[in-house]
Order: structure tokens, then C-alpha cells, then sequence
């Protein structure tokens, strides 16, 4: 059985086929596969709809809520600041409907994966966040990097976005391998925003993996795309792409040591 799935992962398809499953009858011994031989899968129609969209209303409300405060001149702490440059949210404070957006978000499935993929039960990482891409002069974009090397533990990424992505609206652009190290970072240590720390150059990616290697899903309600720590990945941003996008960074990690 293991034979045959490793066959079925590792031919010459496009990556938009091998990395992909249909929610419907999820297979976790070939989700497991897939994700170890290529680091990164997309599932389709996996989340409620209805729960995304709640969700998606909920972190709007916040959004608006934040923005109105500081162009009334409201002051913000330092996190927050950095949060509304980034235009992150913790994904902790959304609360829809009177149940945490974790909870309306959580899967069995998922956890299964991810406990497969870590080797033991996992929990949610504090470092979980809403966020906004807001296409124009001053987007938010983030580069090249490997979510790893800025939480210095091994996780998986459950990446939802709350509204159709990757054509109108910004997607991720992931490279598709079966590496699992962690590359050199091209970003100043010291260095405010954890993201721009870890930062890869592009030419060191295009020269390891070839441009072939790269991915640009499209997603929407309902799709997860999960990926490890160490895949390498950014936003995917053209000139085309007028609408925002918002969309969840999930991270299951191991159990904290006691």
C-alpha cells in the first residue's frame, strides 16, 4: 500500500494534481505521504463555509474597529502597532458567534495529520494569526521564508483563507520538495519583524529548486493548505490581483515539555 502511494506522489504531474485531495473520504495514510514527499498539501472543501465566513466577518469587525481607533488618533501598545503594520490579528481574540475562532476552525482530520506529521498530539501555537493582504502601493507581502526558522520548533502550517485566493486576490506561492532543511536567511538579525529575520533571498531558491518547484494555489472557502516548517514559501501578489484577502495561519506544534 505504502509502495503504491509513493508511486502515486512522486510522478511527473503538475503540482496543482499531486498535491491535492478531496475532503470527501480523506485518505490520512496518503495525506501523511504527500505531505513528507513534497511538503505542502491542499484539501479541498475541508472547512464549514459557514464557519469561514463567520470567521471572516468576526476579524472584519476587529479590523475596522482597530483602523477606526488610530485614525481618531487612538494610541496603540507596541505589539499592536506592529500588528496593524503587518495588519495581523491573533487569531485568539476572534470570537464568532460566541465560539473562538479556534473552535470553529478545528478538525479532526487535521489533527490527525498533524499529529502524524509531528509524531505526537498537537496543540495550537500562540503564534496564530488573521491576516490581511490589501493589494495597492503599500501591500504587506512577505518574502521568501520557512516558518521554522522563526518559531525555532517543528509545526505544521494550516493556511485557510476566508475568501477565494490565488487569481483577483493574493495567494501563497509555495516550492514543492521533499527537503526538509532549513536554508540560510538573508535578513538582518536584528531586524524588527520576525518574518523579514528569516527572509530567503529568491535567487538562492530559484537556484536549489528551479522555477519548475514553485506552486501558486488557488483556494477557496473551505480549501486548508497545510505545509511544514520548513517549507519555503511567500505571497503571491500580480499586478491583476485588486481584491484583499484575508486568511488564517493555524500552527500546530508539539505539546509543550512539562
Amino acid at each position: 500500500m505504502l509502495a503504491q502511494l509513493h508511486r502515486f506522489f512522486s510522478d511527473a504531474r503538475p503540482a496543482g494534481s499531486r498535491c491535492t485531495m478531496d475532503a470527501h473520504g480523506i485518505d490520512l495514510d496518503a495525506a501523511a505521504v504527500g505531505l513528507r514527499r513534497h511538503g505542502v498539501l491542499r484539501i479541498k472543501g475541508l472547512l464549514d463555509p459557514g464557519a469561514i465566513a463567520a470567521v471572516g466577518a468576526a476579524a472584519r469587525d476587529l479590523y475596522d474597529e482597530r483602523d477606526a481607533r488610530v485614525a481618531a488618533g487612538g494610541c496603540l501598545t507596541a505589539p499592536e502597532r506592529q500588528s496593524h503594520l503587518r495588519r495581523t490579528l491573533a487569531l485568539d481574540r476572534i470570537v464568532a458567534g460566541g465560539r473562538p475562532a479556534a473552535d470553529l476552525l478545528d478538525c479532526p482530520a487535521i489533527r490527525a495529520l498533524a499529529g502524524r506529521h509531528l509524531g505526537e498530539p498537537p496543540r495550537l501555537d500562540p503564534n496564530s494569526y488573521v491576516r490581511a493582504l490589501i493589494p495597492g502601493p503599500h501591500i504587506q507581502a512577505l518574502p521568501f521564508h520557512q516558518d521554522q526558522s522563526i518559531l525555532q520548533t517543528p509545526l505544521l502550517n494550516v493556511w485557510i483563507p476566508l475568501a477565494e485566493c490565488g487569481v483577483h486576490a493574493p495567494g501563497l506561492e509555495v516550492v514543492v520538495t521533499d527537503r526538509r532543511d532549513l536554508l540560510a536567511m538573508a535578513g538582518p538579525p536584528d531586524h524588527a519583524v520576525p518574518v523579514e529575520r528569516a527572509r530567503i533571498d529568491e535567487r538562492l531558491v530559484l537556484e536549489m529548486f528551479g522555477p519548475g518547484a514553485l506552486w501558486r494555489p488557488t483556494l477557496g472557502p473551505g480549501d486548508v493548505l497545510v505545509f511544514a516548517g520548513t517549507t519555503i514559501h511567500r505571497s503571491h501578489v500580480t499586478p491583476r490581483m485588486t481584491k484583499p484577502r484575508l486568511s488564517v495561519e493555524l500552527r500546530l506544534v508539539s505539546p509543550a515539555p512539562h
